[in-house]
């Protein structure tokens, strides 16, 4: 099995073969059901408040990242999360280093288009501001987490 060490190297073996998403969630905050949730968000833009982590779920053959997303504006309450799965061209070995540079590169400049898409077509059914997601640039995915 070939170690891989840098992204570098990687993005010579990997292939994007699917985004999936697995949460799509607005809720207005006028809502009868809306509840208060306690977060702390790590950034202010624009848009409110942005909450943004990155599960990674690396094995042998393929690299799934789950790009978990939450925005938070005056009127409403965004829950997002994506999945990007990566197959390799043969089993790696990937490094922790070479899967973040992946995510900072890569990934996150894929996932982005879809997650302000999303955000903006919910706000939309919803009635309620748009919320206005700036650009991202590399180095803005840095929290990175193993997923189980």
């Amino acid at each position: 099995m070939r170690t891989i060490k840098t992204v570098e190297e990687l993005i010579q073996f990997v292939d994007l073969k699917g985004i999936t998403p697995y949460q799509l969630v607005a809720t207005r905050k006028d809502a009868p059901s809306y509840e208060e949730v306690d977060e702390s968000f790590d950034t202010k833009d624009a848009a409110g408040k942005l909450k943004m982590s990155v599960l990674a779920k690396p094995s042998p053959s393929q690299i799934e990242l789950v790009f978990v997303t939450r925005i938070e504006t005056d009127e409403a309450r965004f829950s997002l999360e994506f999945g990007l799965r990566y197959e390799h061209t043969e089993e790696l070995e990937v490094s922790e280093l070479a899967i973040q540079g992946l995510i900072n590169r890569v990934a996150g400049m894929t996932v982005w288009p879809f997650i302000r898409q999303s955000a903006f077509s919910l706000a939309t059914q919803i009635e309620v501001p748009v919320p206005l997601l700036g650009m991202i640039r590399q180095g803005d995915f840095d929290a990175m987490q193993d997923a189980e």
